[in-house]
């Protein structure tokens, strides 16, 4: 099927169903669905109220698939919603940013191991870094450590000098093996 419109005043081409514009191509090239004066190259519309707009992504191998979806509170979503599907974020065609089937996050991998992974590259942070609780949690650990520094309960090691409180509230100072 061909059709050509040589008047740009007028619409291309116009689909309806019962009376209401479905799909409409418009005298710019510009793609309606649902609405009959789109708004950029694909402007998809529903025209009812507290509804989701959503558009799924399938092929034959997988009919799960991604789903981007708007709900009617206004929120984005994105979905993969395949049992192994990850979310990828690429810039200038390199990996970026990625959401695996776990919910974990890599920024710099592509395979994180940890609920929030960043590889190669500094962080950098504009205020506190608080604990959820007030329970002991520590910053790195005897193996992983910040270079030469680890905080853990009431101690901190510094590159094998460890400083504690004691439970006199006396500041004790040793080496790893104890030795004061």
């Amino acid at each position: 099927m061909k059709v050509v419109q040589s008047n740009i005043n007028f619409n291309v081409a116009e689909f309806y169903n019962n009376k209401h514009i479905s799909l409409i191509i418009d005298s710019n090239s510009n793609i309606g669905v649902g609405i009959s004066n789109p708004q950029g190259l694909l402007h998809l519309h529903k025209p009812l109220n507290d509804t989701d707009v959503t558009v799924k992504l399938t092929d034959a191998n997988n009919t799960t698939g991604v789903v981007l979806k708007k709900d009617s509170n206004q929120d984005f979503y994105i979905s993969n919603t395949h049992s192994n599907g990850n979310i990828i974020f690429n810039t200038s065609n390199n990996e970026k940013i990625r959401i695996n089937y776990a919910g974990k996050i890599g920024i710099g991998t592509n395979n994180p191991i940890d609920l929030l992974d960043i590889r190669g590259g500094n962080i950098r942070i504009e205020g506190n870094i608080l604990p959820n609780t007030n329970i002991s949690y520590d910053l790195g650990s005897l193996t992983n450590r910040w270079k030469d520094l680890y905080l853990s309960g009431n101690s901190i090691n510094l590159g094998g000098l460890i400083l504690t409180k004691s439970s006199t509230n006396n500041l004790q100072i040793k080496d790893e093996n104890g030795n004061i």
